[in-house]
């Protein structure tokens, strides 16, 4: 197992390296906010924001860590008849915000979701750690999971 070791982001990506992370993030990654119950929560649960990147390629991974001055994060191997699954997750607001301003011009979709993520990041990072939720980060968490949801909509 790799540890996660918490690195700031590299704070100088280039504009084409933001393009091609905006690609890789609308191909082979996730821009979602969970909810996790946690009773000592006010509401009984918590939000988590994540921008993740999940590929079986550990070297396309390793480049993809390059470029954000991230270490890749965790691997999964699900069954020994698979390969091991490769992640890279950017949790802290300040590092989606970030991202997402570099990344949006130039994503081919999930466009929508990247600018409610940063609406919610923005918004939390505006507020203390155990402040309650808003009514419009509620709004954002319900039209987050709209967008994530598998199958026909």
């Amino acid at each position: 197992m790799i540890k996660n070791i918490l690195l700031k982001l590299k704070e100088n990506i280039t504009e084409r390296e933001a393009e091609i992370l905006a690609w890789i993030i609308a191909s082979e990654g996730c821009i979602s906010l969970t909810k996790s119950r946690n009773p000592k929560a006010r509401l009984g649960f918590l939000f988590r924001t994540t921008i993740q990147i999940a590929n079986t390629e550990h070297d396309f991974v390793k480049k993809t860590c390059t470029m954000l001055g991230k270490p890749l994060t965790n691997f999964t191997i699900l069954d020994k008849n698979r390969k091991p699954v490769y992640t890279i997750a950017i949790r802290k607001h300040k590092e989606v915000i970030f991202l997402l301003e570099k990344i949006i011009p130039f994503l081919p979709i999930k466009v929508e979701r990247a600018l409610l993520l940063k609406e919610f990041c923005i918004s939390r990072s505006k507020k203390s750690k155990h402040s309650p939720y808003s009514q419009r980060e509620l709004e954002i968490f319900e039209e987050l999971k709209r967008l994530n949801k598998r199958g026909l909509h």
